[in-house]
């Protein structure tokens, strides 16, 4: 809904105002507990390695940190720039709201808290590790948000639950998949696609900010304007893209092939072509043999001497098309 509808004051006062009661200890719990139940889910979807628990708080806290600058975009886009341009259409003005700013600035401050974070990490090794960090800098994200809300709503905790059930699930989502395009950029980047990587970063990103922002319009447009029609699409909107990202084989699969073993074995593939190129280089031209054409079976999980083998096998066959 945007960081900016949080009353900051209202938030530390209330909290300092109840603080030595039960009922600040509900509400915190109220805020963190959903967002922590959810990381706990993704860390145990990961059926391999492990993610290190250091680097996991690592990524938590740069989501937590990424409020920051996200919610001084949003300020700078809609107390500035938004109500200077004096939009009237209610559709128009919620559009730019939540699509150009609120989920520009969310996403966009998320993804870059991932990349720094955890892209050059060694133990980023699976694809399936893209989903895991790309949640849990945006359950970091979701958790400082969600005890915000809670603190400055009145409705306590019936404001917690509400969120526990539509925000934090809705900021998982949005998490996982960036997480796979994040994990799939990563895999391209491993076999020397670095054009294909780059293209699968920003899928991911562009994809995170469509959903996040189909999430706002339809709340702020049934609430604001009463169009009550955008609640029904809101739901069903919610239970596809749930299901979508936790039943669907597509995201099942991303954790079948070590990158490192992709990233040894494309070496070994560019060494064993230039050795080919060299020795025929004065029969006839051979013929290019693209990384790409080494394809790797997702069913199979490739030790490096298997990839080795596989590609070995590719390459006597161009040598034999290029033989005298």
């Amino acid at each position: 809904m945007g960081l900016l509808s949080v009353n900051m004051p209202m938030v530390l006062s209330r909290s300092l105002s109840v603080s030595s009661g039960a009922d600040s200890w509900l509400l915190l719990a109220g805020a963190i507990v959903p967002p922590v139940i959810l990381l706990v889910y993704i860390y145990m979807r990961d059926p391999h390695e492990k993610e290190p628990i250091g680097l996991l708080a690592k990524l938590f806290f740069l989501g937590v940190l990424s409020c920051i600058p996200a919610a001084l975009f949003e300020y700078l886009g809609q107390d500035i720039i938004l109500k200077e341009s004096g939009i009237k259409e209610v559709h128009l003005y919620f559009f730019i709201l939540c699509f150009l700013i609120i989920a520009l600035a969310e996403e966009g401050f998320k993804y870059i808290m991932l990349y720094l974070g955890s892209w050059k990490s060694k133990y980023f090794n699976y694809r399936f590790d893209g989903i895991v960090y790309s949640v849990f800098v945006s359950l970091g994200f979701a958790t400082i948000e969600n005890v915000m809300y809670v603190f400055n709503s009145t409705g306590g905790m019936s404001t917690a639950i509400a969120r526990a059930l539509l925000s934090i699930p809705g900021h998982c989502t949005f998490g996982i998949y960036m997480g796979y395009y994040y994990g799939q950029a990563k895999y391209r980047e491993a076999v020397g696609d670095i054009q294909g990587s780059r293209s699968q970063r920003r899928t991911g990103i562009i994809t995170a900010i469509i959903l996040h922002g189909i999430y706002d319009f339809c709340l702020m447009v049934s609430s604001a304007a009463r169009e009550y029609i955008f609640i029904g699409v809101f739901f069903i909107f919610i239970i596809v893209l749930s299901s979508t990202a936790t039943i669907t084989p597509t995201f099942r699969e991303v954790n079948t092939i070590p990158i490192r073993t992709l990233r040894m074995a494309t070496a070994h593939i560019s060494r064993r072509t230039a050795t080919v190129r060299h020795r025929h280089t004065q029969a006839r031209p051979t013929p290019s043999l693209s990384r790409r054409q080494i394809q790797f079976r997702p069913q199979e999980r490739y030790s490096v001497a298997a990839a080795v083998q596989r590609a070995d096998r590719t390459l006597f066959t161009a040598q034999a098309a290029v033989s005298p």
